[in-house]
């Protein structure tokens, strides 16, 4: 059974949840993921100002593929190119995904293309720390007008989630959320260790 992790940024997610991934499952992470995996087996970012101030960084660090839907990202910085359309769950057409709002929601769908019967999630908190509700990802907050967490995008991709849990497990994929701290309660809990054992 081909297992893919999915790594977002929520800000439960821990360099030791990461590293233990290395070795046991395939590994895609969403856009400042690669700082913590730059072993991962595909980077996605879904937008063009994200590489714009990524791309020497990622260029010099990360040894695994990368991945947009940004088709000016493809075409400035070489990434493999993500056909995308806003849609609410599972999009089946190959090589093509639902937006559902964000990126990790994104690879969900692109590691169901890329042959995934269980897909693990970490880092997908879709909340802010609930000791600092200023802080919705791990390293902080991007900086610039990039893409910022809020309570109403919360609602609004949490919902978009139940969708595709309910679409990929009707395609028999076993979708377990494995994040520390996580409002996707709908999604079967396991510790990253015990999902890897």
């Amino acid at each position: 059974m081909t297992t893919w992790v999915c790594i977002a940024s929520g800000p439960s997610l821990t360099q030791d949840d990461v590293d233990h991934c290395r070795g046991k499952a395939r590994v895609v992470v969403v856009n400042d993921g690669y700082r913590l995996a730059p072993w991962a087996d595909a980077l996605y970012a879904c937008d063009r100002p994200w590489w714009d101030l990524h791309f020497n960084d990622v260029r010099e660090t990360f040894q695994g593929s990368w991945y947009s839907h940004s088709k000016p990202a493809t075409d400035q910085y070489g990434a493999h190119h993500v056909e995308g359309v806003d849609g609410e769950g599972l999009c089946k057409t190959p090589g093509c995904v639902h937006f559902g709002a964000n990126g990790g929601y994104q690879v969900v769908n692109l590691a169901y293309h890329w042959g995934a019967r269980r897909i693990l999630l970490l880092g997908y908190d879709c909340q802010a720390d609930p000791y600092d509700p200023e802080r919705t990802h791990w390293f902080g907050q991007h900086p610039g007008n990039l893409e910022r967490g809020s309570p109403e995008k919360f609602g609004k991709w949490i919902r978009r989630y139940r969708a595709l849990y309910d679409d990929l497990k009707a395609e028999g994929v076993e979708l377990i959320n494995c994040s520390r701290q996580t409002a996707i309660n709908f999604v079967p809990r396991m510790p990253i260790e015990e999902a890897l054992c």
